[in-house]
């Protein structure tokens, strides 16, 4: 891959016809845009000799500096998410049109070098029925954890994870918060910032709906910026805008670090260490006393005996389990 950062956008268009056209028109610095709830309305009327009336083709604006693309839709569907990608670098991004996160409401883009995947990128906006939640197929879906991972969008969820003061708490957000925990996720967003802004008075309200997630192997690898945030709702729409940059490198996926060094002191096995040091230490018994010709040897050696000792009784230390308690904070403890 030959750029060296890539930039992805993501807001709510709020349905806006003009405000797609100025989004498209002006981000000259983005590579992939993620839209949800875009404008897909009338764009087309298709005639023919059975069908002198014509029917009509929905779709989204087009621009000649962007490939748009959606998830695959019946004529009577309305499609709430659309991924734009710059022409510029078209050929280095796939999207998953078989994806099982394809839908509507959802779609995933690859960005590949040398037919590799080396990052997922999720285009999320959940549209909210009258009763209980619309993300069942979010919720039963796993994410490759070997591979680094985006998710971005509009969850319309209101969670103490991420929500300011005031707002109550969704019947499903621990469903959500519980499938973030299980799939790895952090939250980027900073704390008390809003992203979306009530329309009829244009002040900011305690309602972060929008957010931006990565995955563990995306934290490790060091390839994703931090989350910048717009001051405020972006021209034409109620919401602020997300952008995250991405840093491409050689590797495809990511390696694990290596173990740390050293080994777990278990109390428990106290004496049975102290056992077998002195065992080794007796058969150096007979070594002449120290002097300033074999004092070097004699610390190499004494080194040497306590490391043997741990290897024979403790266990090595290693990385974190992946699933290991993130909630737990400096506070708790």
């Amino acid at each position: 891959m030959l750029v060296q950062q890539i930039q992805i956008r993501s807001v709510n268009a709020h349905r806006s016809n003009n405000g797609m056209h100025a989004m498209l028109q002006q981000y000259d610095d983005i590579d992939i845009l993620l839209i949800q709830e875009p404008w897909f309305y009338t764009v087309a009327t298709l005639r023919s000799d059975t069908d002198p009336e014509g029917t009509q083709q929905k779709g989204v604006p087009l621009n000649d500096k962007w490939v748009a693309h959606l998830p695959r839709h019946t004529q009577s569907d309305t499609c709430k998410v659309a991924i734009y990608i710059a022409k510029a670098i078209n050929s280095s991004f796939k999207i998953c049109y078989n994806h099982p996160l394809t839908t509507l409401t959802s779609m995933v883009a690859d960005i590949v070098d040398d037919k590799h995947v080396v990052l997922h990128i999720y285009n999320i906006y959940h549209k909210v029925p009258d009763r209980g939640h619309g993300l069942r197929a979010v919720l039963t879906h796993d994410l490759d954890d070997l591979t680094p991972t985006a998710i971005l969008g509009d969850f319309n969820t209101h969670s103490p994870r991420w929500s300011s003061g005031g707002q109550p708490t969704s019947s499903w957000a621990g469903d959500l918060t519980d499938w973030f925990d299980a799939q790895g996720l952090t939250c980027l967003n900073p704390q008390d910032t809003p992203t979306w802004y009530d329309p009829s008075t244009c002040h900011a309200t305690p309602s972060t709906i929008d957010l931006a997630l990565i995955n563990e192997a995306a934290a490790f690898s060091g390839q994703i910026g931090d989350l910048l945030i717009s001051d405020g709702p972006i021209p034409l729409s109620d919401h602020a805008s997300l952008m995250l940059t991405f840093y491409p490198i050689t590797s495809l996926h990511l390696v694990p670090p290596p173990a740390p060094a050293g080994y777990n002191a278990d109390p428990k096995l106290k004496d049975e260490w102290q056992k077998i040091f002195k065992q080794h230490a007796n058969n150096q018994a007979n070594r002449q006393q120290p002097t300033s010709d074999v004092l070097d040897t004699l610390i190499a050696d004494f080194d040497s005996l306590i490391q043997t000792t741990c290897k024979a009784t403790l266990k090595p230390q290693c990385n974190p389990h992946p699933k290991g308690a993130r909630w737990w904070t400096d506070e708790c403890t």
